[in-house]
């Protein structure tokens, strides 16, 4: 028995043991699950390396074709079975660590076992081959060199390499895509980047194989063969390169894996990929990719590489290439001395990489600023020598790319862009003319064949990126370092500056064959110096000074060819003896030049072939010129100065070839017979421009039928100017009417060649077919402008307008559209006027039968067409032949009221539109959609759409039509609306818009980046926002659940789709019922978040203004509490956003998830303003678990404003970390209580602004949960009277007060003293300090009231501006004492207003410390007596405020002085020691005392509302005792003392009722405020005077000279004795003063006395002269009227005797700033500028400009015949306003031409006349007309003047029932 229990208890120890060993081996799985997994781990590694070693071993065995055994493939089969289960145990063991500790006892038991049993199977199979992995190691081939990343992290910060990369990246992906090419500069980092890329294919495993080999100039096959073979491990050693060729073409093509093969370096189009044994692109298979670099895009296209798949790299930006460099230099470049020239040799290498690197590193460890400033001055003038690398690396590379180009006429073309200086636009069609001078371009033939061969080279050199686009219409540029390296080939071939000019005359000059200088004031031409070898002189001047040429400059210039001036002053003109020698000039460019006499050049260029003077000031082109018989072309644009050409100029030009007469305003209407000799060159005339007013100026029978090229423009004013010399033919008229344009043979000629048609204010043009008869009208044609055409109805004909590229139609409120005709295709004749009647009008733009017709239109723009009901009619449109529209881009819609479909009658599938990008529609308020959903399929590449202001827009998709439809799991079938390629949507203002799309649809936006929505406040922006997915997974939920369920639908499934609440599409929505648990069901996966939750995955911006966001669909009414605890935004809709901004968006009450936050990756900017139910930002309510940290890892702006019951940005007891946060701001959140309720991490933030109702703070670097705890604190001090900021600073652990910069406080209104004298040291951090509205206040700053204890040290605050406003009982801001316990020496500016117990503000001490004070302001303090009260004591000199520049005192009615003298009465003799004050008394040297008040920087001193101001320091002073200098004073009351107040910088003292110039060398501004203050006293003493030479002549007036001299607004008037206003002899006194008014002087004969007064112009600006009833002059016998440069307003009013304003034409240029002139009542004015001066120097025809005229007014003047009676033509470019009043003689405005671009407003009499019509005429027809006027018929009679007696009688006829007229 007791061996039956002894058996049974060591069978039960046993079993018990064994129990718990299996019960511990059980716990094990538990316990220790992360080290098996890790152990697990560890052996799977090694297995992963044997199978890859086997796997090779299999590969090599396949190519040499030895069978594989079956007992190595059934290893590998059990070894891929293991990877797969693996991979679902790692899986597990993530989510095991994911949950909680409590419940995943079962996950990690699960994971343990079954990671211990894989164990154990990975350790028999690495047993099984150990022994063969061996032996299997040591015989494989090596593998590939690992390249590793070669850009380095300053690189990758770079973001256009980036974005570079990451376009390869992604086309290397795109299964379609075989080849790629990367082509740019040479050194721009090609090569970088495509090792770059094989790193990062390596690294991701994009592909199993690659290979890269460099190709080079000269292609090794057999090394590129080798490199390729050996990066993918074949073995092609001992093998003939025809055999290595066939092995390594069949490896690649055969190869099961994916293969990248990268090929650098490429330069010839003819790589022989045969030869190499690369596959050609029809042999490559999707698995093989090949991946080019060139510098020739024309190379990668010869690869057959499509153009979307050649990646151009630029040269790096202003920013990217400084960040470089400073990477590359070191933290040397950040020393002050170094970093300003760091920056500029940065620029100089032109963003190059490779240029960057070699100088930033060849400049590394450089610290001597000299050393940088000397290589900087290297690097521009021989880069390669002060840099050898750059010779090696950099500029051997453009050399080679230069000597490798295929024709010499390429080399060349790039040395003359060379000859222009650095980043210059250089003109394509200067090029042209250097090149055909020089004979560089061998074309013959016509010049305009020889562009086309220029712009030619152009591209092809662009293409070797030799050349850069340029901005600039026409221009090219080229990089700077391509520029030095081309100037650097061969012996010197380019000089550039006159510096290196006089350097190389030292040397032999025989081989310069062209030289560039740029000339400035420190460089002057030399002559006499030998150029035999000379063919191009080019030079060009900084500033238009005059550059003095020497006599013999041109003189050893024998073979010169080509000259080129521009922006230079030549005056006098050339002399002739200069030019002898250059008899081979075959061009002569003279551009923006001032130039006198041209007449030279035709005597001396008999070879020259091309002669321009564009932009030049030429005024006549002279007999001469009809001498160059050889010449080819003539360019006269932008010659606004010409007014004459002589008789057979053009007549004798015989080879005239291209005319280019862009001017503005020359008068063909006196030049006809220049028209009539272009008659004899039009048959061999290619390019014209030209520019005339009428079309009945142009000869009916002139025609260009060899015409190539023209831009002719029939306008009266400005025109549309051409950019460059390649734009399209072009044919404007403006102003004209169908009539002239019908008769007149020339411009139907030009219609059968136009490329650009402009219509404007085309008066009976009915239709546009009318104008061009031809069988195919406008068959050219490719942009259509029509503009303020009233009669224009429709646009109709056969095939018209089949080229279009662009339409434009604006304000034409009677167009109808492309109209029909009866039987229009069977018929090529043009509609006449009777047949308009029975045209269909459609009201429709495009109707059925059009929408084919403009398979080449790209841009519509519709403006102001009120006709207009629909835009595009598809109503039986079906074909997809081509498609509607196949090229249209743009479409812009404004004001169109009646437009009601923009596609209308849309078919359930439409053909076209396919590339239309953008569309926007505004202000089209009938219009109800803007698409259907046939149409948004169709345009599958629009980007950007913008709808705003239409009023009664209810969706933008309408519900018409179907479309593709998704069928579901439950049978549900969905139709999808997607806009694919969209990247903007902007909605604005518009009122009714509810839905996007119909309830039915499906909405996507994949591509979006921007979104902007604003004043909608009835859209559901949730339709916007989540798919369908959601919302029915969502619906299913909400279906199943109970029917007592809180959540029911309050409408239909059909009504509430598309539309559904912004909360329920966007909210889980939660509920502790278990009534709604199902509702919780659903949780998005990763997976679905991944795949694209939202319709908006791409969204970059996101803007919301004024959207409601509230629906009730989901939630029942009163449920309100629900929402305020779930975001409104979830993370995984806006994965990409970098801009959030909500503003008024009410019903929102919380922001964010913290799914949203965790994707919101990119976040940068968020700003929630005035979004008042928001209680906080982000909340973690909606998940069960919490997170310790909560990251916004780029946010750089965060700002809060106008949230009213904001409680925080986060409540939630976490650490939110903003790693970039820069920028915060608070605003108006009254109820914030905490930032977070846990802690904030901002290692960056630089700026923390806080307002409240009470103030506001700036604080910095401080923590946000103390800067907002803090800032209450400092709002809880506004109900007390003295704050204790001490307390506060001693409570506040996180240092928030002290730390705060700038501090506002607002209605405190208890506070009695803001800062006491034991508290003030707590305020010295502070920079800014404003306080308003505290009407307690009563002292600013205490100090001790008793005597300050010695030891008390003076402490400086930094407080550097003071704002007090509103402060009514505020008595001091600081004692005069205080500055022993304070200094307050940092403050700049100072305001104080409404302070009305305020008496002074600073105390004498105080002034005086207040070293840097620069702006003073006091405005509206009714007690202040004083600015300044000065201490006891004082010295003899007192520098008050040394740095106040600016002095503002306004209202203030007790201020008598701004500083006083407390202690010191006497009265004082200032004395001003003026130079032109000769006769007034000084002082004698024997005085005793002289008192100084110097404010030394004072600039601006303003007053206004100061009555009883006196002095700026008061003393008794008689200020009107003027005495001759010899005159000494021996008795001085009160002991002979002095005062002066001097402001040297002082120059006006302005106030609200004039200003006044300071005077005399001290300035005093004592004496200036006297004079100022009483002026009418002056004014009177003034009207005593006969003449004002008594001022200087007589003792008794001399006093008047002080107040003369200051005077800016001069008022003579009642001067009844004056015969002469301003004597010569005094003009110099008068040369400051800004107005001069004179009125009412009846003896006044004349203004400005004739003199011959050379000093200094006038500052006069203003002249108004009134009521002088003997004038007879302003200017009497000027030959011109000199020293008035600045005068810009002269109003005459009532001189009856004077007969004329100006004496001279000459006047235009002597008052060149003159902009308003007005003449009123003089009787006897018979012109304005009089013809009596026989010495005028301006010929007959000449034209006159007012450059700056705006407003001419003429009334009352009963003799007045005209403005000039001479024949001469008057330009008024900026003149927007005549008007003519009872002025009954005047004939004409003048006997010339008038020119009025500008002009607005014509008023003649009370008729205002449109601002269009031409001013002579109307003048003519409304002062010079009789009517007889009847029903039908009147009768107009009309003298011609000039043209004696000659009566014109035209009799109209107007037919009432067309309303046409006939003449």
């Amino acid at each position: 028995m007791e061996f039956l229990t002894s058996l049974a208890t060591e069978a039960i120890t046993k079993l018990g043991t064994l129990v718990v060993r299996a019960t511990v081996d059980q716990f094990k799985y538990v316990i220790h699950h992360k080290k098996i997994v890790a152990d697990l781990k560890e052996e799977h590694e090694r297995l992963k390396k044997m199978k890859t070693a086997l796997e090779r071993l299999v590969e090599e065995d396949g190519r040499r074709g030895v069978e594989i055994n079956d007992d190595v493939k059934g290893w590998l089969k059990k070894v891929q079975d293991i990877d797969a289960k693996l991979e679902g145990i790692y899986a597990k063991e993530d989510e095991a660590n994911k949950q909680k500790k409590c419940s995943n006892l079962a996950s990690k038991y699960s994971v343990g076992k079954q990671a211990t049993k894989n164990a154990r199977n990975i350790e028999g199979l690495i047993k099984d081959k150990e022994e063969e992995y061996k032996s299997i190691i040591t015989s494989l081939p090596k593998s590939p060199p690992k390249f590793g990343p070669l850009f380095t992290q300053d690189i990758k910060a770079l973001g256009s390499r980036k974005e570079i990369l990451k376009k390869v990246m992604e086309k290397l992906k795109d299964d379609k895509v075989k080849r790629i090419s990367v082509c740019g500069l040479g050194g721009v980092g090609k090569t970088t980047l495509a090792m770059e890329v094989i790193n990062n294919v390596e690294t991701s495993k994009l592909f199993d194989k690659f290979a890269f080999a460099a190709v080079s100039q000269d292609p090794d096959y057999e090394k590129i063969q080798m490199e390729i073979a050996a990066m993918l491990q074949y073995n092609l050693e001992g093998k003939t390169m025809q055999v290595r060729a066939a092995e390594l073409h069949k490896h690649v093509t055969g190869e099961a894996k994916s293969v990248l093969i990268v090929l650098d370096d490429i330069w010839h189009h003819d790589l022989d990929f045969k030869l190499l044994g690369l596959p050609s692109l029809e042999q490559q298979q999707q698995r093989c990719k090949i991946l080019f670099t060139s510098r020739d895009k024309k190379v990668c296209q010869s690869m057959e590489c499509v153009q979307e798949n050649i990646i151009e790299v630029p040269v790096l930006t202003e920013p990217e290439d400084w960040h470089l460099f400073r990477e590359m230099a070191g933290d040397v470049v950040d020393q002050p001395g170094i970093k300003n020239t760091a920056k500029e040799i940065a620029k100089e290498c032109g963003g190059l990489p490779l240029a960057l690197v070699v100088v930033a590193r060849a400049l590394a460890k450089e610290e001597d600023k000299h050393a940088w400033i000397d290589a900087c001055n290297q690097l521009k003038s021989s880069p390669s020598s002060s840099f050898p690398d750059m010779q090696k690396l950099v500029y051997s590379r453009i050399e080679k790319s230069v000597s490798f180009l295929q024709s010499e006429e390429q080399k060349r073309c790039l040395w003359l862009c060379g000859l222009y200086p650095e980043d210059f636009d250089i003109p394509v069609e200067s090029l042209l003319r250097h090149g055909m001078g020089m004979g560089v371009f061998k074309v013959g033939g016509a010049l305009w064949k020889a562009r086309s061969h220029v712009h030619t080279l152009i591209l092809q050199l662009k293409r070797c990126f030799l050349l850069l686009d340029s901005a600039k219409p026409g221009c090219v540029k080229m990089h700077d370092v391509v520029r030095d390296a081309v100037i650097s080939i061969e012996n010197g071939f380019l000089i550039q500056d006159v510096a290196k000019l006089k350097s190389t005359e030292e040397r032999k000059l025989d081989h310069i064959q062209a030289i560039s200088l740029v000339l400035d004031d420190t460089k002057e031409l030399e002559s006499d110096s030998e150029y035999p070898a000379l063919q191009l002189l080019q030079v060009r001047s900084k500033s238009k000074d005059c550059n003095p040429w020497p006599e013999h400059f041109f003189q050893g210039m024998s073979k010169l060819k080509v000259l080129g001036m521009e922006n230079l002053c030549i005056v006098p003109p050339l002399p002739s003896l200069s030019f002898q020698a250059m008899t081979n000039l075959h061009t002569l460019r003279i551009e923006y030049c001032d130039v006198g006499d041209i007449s030279v050049i035709g005597k001396e260029f008999p070879k020259l072939q091309v002669l321009s003077f564009a932009y030049s000031n030429i005024e006549a082109l002279p007999t001469q010129i009809g001498e160059l018989s050889s010449l080819r072309l003539l360019d006269l644009t932008g010659c606004n100065d010409l007014c004459f050409i002589s008789t057979d100029v053009f007549k004798r030009l015989t080879q005239l070839e291209e005319l280019y007469f862009g001017v503005e305003n020359f008068p063909w209407i006196h030049h006809k017979d220049v028209l009539e000799e272009l008659k004899s060159l039009a048959n061999h005339m290619k390019v014209i421009e030209i520019k005339v007013s009428k079309v009945e100026i142009l000869p009916e029978d002139l025609t260009f039928k060899s015409l190539v090229k023209f831009w002719v423009y029939i306008v009266p004013h400005s025109f549309i100017k051409r950019e460059e010399y390649f734009q399209s033919n072009m044919l404007q008229m403006k102003s004209t009417n169908y009539i002239s344009i019908e008769n007149s043979s020339t411009i139907k000629e030009l219609f059968k060649k136009c490329e650009v048609l402009v219509l404007e204010d085309v008066k009976f043009l009915n239709n546009v077919y009318q104008l061009d008869e031809r069988e195919y009208p406008f068959a050219n044609l490719k942009d259509l402008k029509i503009n303020s055409c009233p009669d224009l109805q429709c646009l109709s004909g056969g095939n018209i307008l089949l080229n279009l590229v662009n339409l434009k139609l604006m304000e034409l409120p009677s167009f109808s559209g492309f109209s029909e005709v009866n039987d229009m295709e069977e018929t090529t004749q043009p509609p006449n006027n009777n047949e308009l009647g029975i045209m269909a009008v459609t009201k429709k733009l495009f109707t059925c039968r059009w929408l084919y017709r403009f398979p080449k239109l790209e841009t519509i723009l519709l403006e102001d067409c009120e006709s207009l009901e629909m835009v595009f009619d598809l109503q039986g449109c079906t074909s997809q032949l081509n498609g509607l529209f196949p090229q249209l881009k743009e479409i812009k819609m404004d004001r169109l009221s009646n437009l009601i479909d923009v596609w209308g009658n849309a078919p359930n599938c439409v053909y076209g539109f396919q590339n239309v990008m953008s569309l926007s529609i505004s202000r089209c308020n009938s219009l109800k959609h803007a698409f259907t959903p046939a149409i948004v399929k169709a345009m599958a590449m629009l980007e950007n759409l913008e709808v705003k202001s239409c009023e009664l827009m209810e969706s933008l998709v309408g519900d018409e039509g179907r479309d593709e439809e998704h069928e579901e799991g439950d049978g549900y079938k969905v139709k999808i609306i997607s806009f694919e390629k969209l990247h903007s949507l902007i909605l604005g203002d518009l009122s009714n818009i509810e839905i996007i799309c119909p309830s039915s649809w499906d909405l996507n936006f994949p591509s979006i980046r921007k979104l902007q929505i604003g004043l909608c406040p009835k859209l559901k922006i949730s339709s916007l926002l989540t798919p369908h997915e959601v919302h029915e997974k969502l619906h299913n939920n909400l279906s199943s659940a109970s029917d007592d369920s809180p959540f029911e639908e309050s409408h239909p499934r059909k009504q509430s789709f598309g539309c559904t609440s912004f909360c329920s599409n966007l909210i889980p929505y939660k509920n502790t019922s278990e009534k709604s648990s199902k509702v919780d069901e659903y949780v998005p996966s990763y997976s679905e978040r991944k795949l694209g939750m939202s319709r908006m995955p791409h969204l970059q911006e996101f803007d919301i203004y004024k959207c409601e966001l509230h629906d009730k669909v989901l939630l029942q009414e009163g449920d309100h509490q629900r929402i305020m605890n779930f975001p409104t935004l979830k993370g995984y809709l806006f994965t990409k956003l970098t801009s959030l901004t909500m503003e008024h968006c009410n019903n929102i009450f919380v922001l964010l998830s913290l799914s949203a936050l965790r994707t919101l990756e990119c976040l940068e900017k968020l700003e929630v303003m005035r979004c008042k139910n928001v209680e906080q930002i982000i909340s973690q309510e909606e998940l069960e678990t919490s997170e310790n940290k909560l990251m916004f890892p780029k946010l750089r702006s965060l700002v809060l404003w106008g949230m009213l019951n904001l409680k925080a940005f986060c409540q939630d007891s976490c650490l939110l970390d903003f790693p970039s946060l820069r920028k915060l701001e608070i605003r108006d959140c009254p109820k914030i209580k905490v930032f977070s309720g846990g802690s904030c991490h901002t290692p960056k933030l630089e700026d923390v602004q806080i307002t409240g109702p009470h103030g506001s703070n700036n604080i910095q670097n401080v923590d946000l949960n103390a800067a907002i705890q803090g800032f209450k604190a400092f709002e809880a001090l506004h109900e007390s009277e003295i704050p204790r900021w001490s307390v506060l600073c001693n409570e506040d652990k996180f240092s928030y007060f002290t730390k705060t910069t700038e501090l506002a406080i607002e209605k405190f209104h208890k506070m009695a003293v803001l800062a006491p004298s034991n508290e003030i040291h707590a305020l010295q951090h502070l920079r800014e300090l404003d306080i308003q509205e505290c009407e307690t206040l009563v002292e600013l700053f205490e100090s001790e009231r008793g005597t300050v204890a010695n030891n008390v040290y003076e402490v400086t605050y930094k407080l550097q501006r003071l704002g007090l406003i509103e402060l009514p009982r505020l008595r001091h801001i600081w004692l005069p004492n205080i500055v022993r316990l304070v200094n307050f020496k940092m403050l700049t500016s100072i305001e104080i207003q409404g302070c009305g117990s305020l008496k002074s503000v600073l105390s004498e001490s105080m002034a005086k410390s207040l070293v840097k004070l620069q702006q003073l302001y006091v405005v509206n303090c009714a007690m202040i007596e004083e600015i300044v009260t000065m201490d006891d004591g004082g010295t003899q000199l007192k520098t008050l405020l040394p740095n106040l520049e600016g002095l503002y005192l306004e209202d203030l009615p007790k201020l008598e002085c701004v500083c006083s003298r407390v202690h010191h009465e006497y009265d004082i003799l200032l004395c001003d020691d003026d130079k032109e004050d000769k006769g007034i008394r000084h002082l004698n040297n024997n005085s005793k005392q002289q008192i100084e008040v110097s404010f030394p920087q004072l600039k601006d001193l303003y007053l206004s509302g100061v009555p009883r101001l006196k002095s700026f320091c008061p003393g008794a002073y008689d200020y009107d005792i003027m005495l001759d200098e010899h005159t000494q004073i021996t008795n001085f009351p009160n002991d002979n003392v002095t005062v002066t107040v001097t402001t040297p910088k002082l120059d006006y003292v302005s106030s609200s009722f004039g200003s006044m110039r300071t005077s005399g060398k001290r300035r005093d501004v004592n004496l200036t405020i006297h004079y100022l203050l009483h002026r009418m006293k002056y004014k009177e003493e003034l009207q005593q005077l006969e003449t004002f030479r008594c001022i200087t002549e007589q003792h008794q007036y001399q006093h008047l000279l002080g107040y003369i001299t200051r005077e800016t607004e001069l008022e003579v008037e009642r001067c009844q004795k004056l015969l002469t206003c301003v004597p010569s002899n005094m003009m110099h006194l008068f040369h400051l003063v800004y107005t001069i008014r004179v009125e009412q002087c009846e003896c006044l004969e004349e203004i400005f006395e004739s003199n011959d007064y050379g000093g200094p112009g006038t500052q006069l600006q203003n002249l108004y002269l009134g009521c002088l009833p003997k004038l007879k002059h302003i200017w009497r016998n000027h030959a011109s009227i000199s020293g008035f440069e600045n005068l810009g307003h002269l109003t005459i009013r009532e001189c009856h005797e004077l007969k004329f304003v100006f004496p001279d034409v000459s006047v235009a240029k002597s008052l060149p700033r003159l902009r308003r002139l007005e003449v009123e009542k003089c009787n006897k004015m018979k012109e304005i500028i009089s013809s009596n001066n026989n010495n005028s120097i301006q010929k007959k025809g000449a034209k006159i400009i007012f450059p700056l005229l705006e407003i001419i007014a003429l009334e009352k003047l009963s003799s007045l015949s005209c403005f000039c009676s001479r024949y001469l033509h008057f330009e008024l470019p900026w003149c927007w306003y005549i008007t003519i009043k009872k002025c009954p003689k005047m004939e004409t405005f003048c006997f010339g031409t008038v020119y009025t671009p500008k002009l607005e407003t014509l008023q003649v009499e009370e008729k205002e006349i449109g601002r269009k019509e031409d001013v002579n005429e109307v003048i003519k027809e409304e002062f010079s007309m009789a009517f007889f006027d009847s029903r039908n018929l009147f009768i107009r009679c009309k003298l011609n003047p000039g043209r004696g007696s000659e009566l014109s009688i035209q009799i109209w006829m107007q037919c009432v029932d067309d309303n046409r007229k006939y003449v």
